[in-house]
């Protein structure tokens, strides 16, 4: 009998250079996030970044002359866009458009279509938009968290089709099949590989830390509120049929990452009729991926 091989785990550099093939976009909404933090940046010089990525700037045209944004004509330039919604408004507009970009071609290897990405990176960021507000953190940043957490997946598809690696049976397509399938084939998981590749992007390290938990927040040692946060609303996609099906299953919801999250004497299912509403809404206005 054949003894099955592990690989080294991947190095930083052979991260980064397998990411040099992903869309561009995060690396470009890294600098934006930077930008908006900062309260001294005008709508001008966020334009400028948004500009830098032509694909990202169609998207995001795209995004604005939706039925979600659209006010009378239709916007045909990256200011125009801007000022139509605002600087407060254009943090989740770019992160939409983001979506869109990083949805394109799906996770083959994981048996993921575009259409189920997109379906499940959107509803992520909204379930983790809606549960920030109920603890009482920053909405922003859970959209920038929801819409980045399947990045190590993504990364993982471009060494699939360089390698020509095969991808996860049926069989495998369960939580512990994908992670034994990474480790033999990467060394690593996914999560790891997100939490390196976004602090190498200089995401903070809070939003990294929080991706690289999200299977297992009560081990987090850099965020573990966000990512009890992320945990939940993740599994919050697998109660309305959203899920990535590798990872059915995956998600608690019980006192322990509840009280992670700073949700004390708040029930998340009752966050999930709002969620829904909102995830129809954005639907019908992007018509996805």
């Amino acid at each position: 009998m054949l003894k099955a091989v592990v690989i080294a785990q991947l190095s930083l550099d052979e991260i980064l250079a397998s990411a040099r093939s992903l869309p561009s976009a995060p690396r470009v909404f890294a600098r934006i996030n930077a930008a908006m933090a900062n309260p001294n940046t005008s709508i001008y010089e966020v334009a400028d970044l948004v500009k830098v990525d032509p694909s990202l700037s169609a998207s995001l045209l795209q995004v604005a002359n939706s039925s979600l944004y659209r006010r009378g004509e239709e916007v045909d330039s990256i200011d125009q866009a801007i000022n139509r919604v605002g600087l407060r408004e254009l943090h989740r507009l770019v992160a939409l458009a983001m979506a869109q970009q990083m949805a394109v071609g799906g996770l083959p290897a994981y048996g993921v279509s575009a259409e189920r990405l997109w379906e499940n990176s959107v509803m992520v960021a909204l379930a983790l938009a809606g549960l920030a507000k109920a603890a009482g953190q920053d909405e922003r940043q859970a959209y920038t968290i929801g819409l980045l957490r399947s990045i190590g997946f993504a990364l993982f598809q471009v060494l699939v089709r360089k390698r020509d690696l095969p991808e996860l049976t049926t069989a495998e397509r369960t939580p512990r099949g994908r992670e034994e399938w990474e480790l033999r084939h990467f060394g690593t998981t996914a999560p790891e590989v997100s939490e390196k590749l976004l602090r190498a992007w200089e995401f903070p390290r809070e939003i990294a830390a929080a991706v690289g938990a999200q299977y297992r927040p009560d081990r987090s040692s850099g965020a573990s509120r966000w990512a009890a946060l992320l945990h939940l609303a993740v599994g919050q996609t697998e109660v309305l049929s959203r899920e990535m099906p590798f990872e059915k299953g995956s998600w608690r919801k019980g006192p322990t990452i509840i009280g992670l999250a700073g949700l004390q004497g708040i029930d998340p299912a009752t966050l999930i009729p709002a969620l829904h509403e909102q995830y129809v809404s954005v639907r019908a206005a992007l018509n996805g991926p």
